[in-house]
């Protein structure tokens, strides 16, 4: 397999966009993403879309966060949607420094 993978990412005006396509030559998978700062807060959006092997299902993805750096620990609550499983989840991540 010929893996190949490409990411982009542009700031303008304090609003961050991202691409990411991933191609295994079986599966592609394109992720497309914004964030920004509100009142001291990371806020962002991503939507991932996969195009999955013949006879595999495709999947797309929205998943929305909201972050707070709080030193010398970081908090992001977020909630995620698939289509595929027709599922939806709240995830609490949390991150420690030294």
């Amino acid at each position: 397999a010929d893996d190949s993978f490409v990411t982009l990412g542009y700031s303008i005006a304090g609003v961050g966009i991202g691409y990411g396509m991933y191609d295994s030559d079986d599966d592609e998978s394109t992720a497309i993403s914004v964030k920004t700062s509100v009142a001291g807060m990371t806020v962002g959006y991503r939507f991932d879309d996969l195009d999955a092997a013949a006879g595999a299902t495709d999947n797309d993805q929205s998943t929305y966060a909201i972050g707070k750096d709080l030193g010398a620990m970081s908090l992001t609550l977020m909630y995620t949607e698939q289509d595929a499983a027709d599922t939806s989840n709240w995830s609490l991540v949390y991150a420690m420094g030294f």
